[in-house]
């Protein structure tokens, strides 16, 4: 139900967007001239009235003009007046605290930055061989 209902919804939509709407109310207005001059004339006659474009009624005039409008150039579009300036904020990298005794005085910022030199190469795992 729910899925009908949607594609229902759908396929209305689509129908308003291309411009359907006004053909459905063009094809009532055909069919109420044509009732309105059957009365009076033959059916021949009513049919020609009709669609012969010389007799529009109210309807068909307003179908026109709205066709009209939709045709009509479509409006430049506005300058952007906005300047949208994009702001990237960096931040110092944090570096973890050095181990204590290893730390100078002097050094200011004690969690940003290092100033001890690293060890080259690395220490290694010392093994102790029992004999």
């Amino acid at each position: 139900m729910r899925r009908s209902f949607s594609f229902a919804c759908l396929v209305v939509a689509w129908l308003c967007a291309n411009g359907a709407v006004l053909d459905a109310v063009q094809v009532i207005a055909w069919g109420r001239m044509f009732a309105t001059y059957a009365h009076s004339f033959s059916v021949g006659e009513a049919v020609r009235r009709t669609f012969d474009g010389h007799h529009p009624c109210a309807l068909c005039r307003a179908v026109d003009d709205a066709r009209a409008a939709d045709r009509g150039p479509a409006p430049a579009p506005a300058p952007l007046t906005i300047k949208l300036t994009l702001y990237c904020h960096q931040t110092e990298s944090f570096v973890p605290p050095a181990a204590p005794g290893r730390q100078t005085d002097s050094e200011a910022t004690p969690g940003l930055t290092r100033r001890y030199p690293v060890p080259v190469p690395p220490p290694r795992d010392a093994v102790v061989v029992v004999g």
